[in-house]
């Protein structure tokens, strides 16, 4: 049996829908029971292969493509480039009341479901 804070980490993975939370959910589950790791699960494969491939792009690129599966991000993107351009450049970064939108457009926060077959 695993140690209790072992068992309380695993509590805390209960979404797992980006490979980095998959990926410590299946190597923190694997020692806990001592076993080998367990292979990222069919349903999230294609899904993983999408975020490696984007995760590979030059930025302008990525951002191409993440607009294209979610194309309010176009949106928020003129919205930061107004603000820029009446910002200090030292001291500009992404203006807070732009933050909670983007998180629900994109990563873990998004109130999307993920695309398992968005275009290629």
């Amino acid at each position: 049996m695993a140690p209790p804070y072992v068992e309380e980490a695993l509590t805390h993975f209960h979404r797992r829908d980006d490979y980095i939370d998959d990926r410590t959910y299946r190597l923190l589950a694997a020692a806990a029971a001592d076993t080998t790791v367990a292979p990222i699960p069919l349903e999230r494969v294609d899904l993983f292969a999408q975020e490696e491939e984007i995760g590979r792009m030059p930025m302008e690129q990525a951002f191409g493509r993440l607009a294209e599966i979610e194309p309010g991000l176009l949106d928020l993107k003129s919205q930061v480039e107004a603000v820029e351009k009446n910002c200090d450049p030292g001291s500009c970064g992404l203006p807070k009341p732009m933050k909670e939108p983007l998180h629900r457009l994109v990563g873990g926060g998004a109130s999307s479901p993920p695309l398992a077959d968005g275009p290629n």
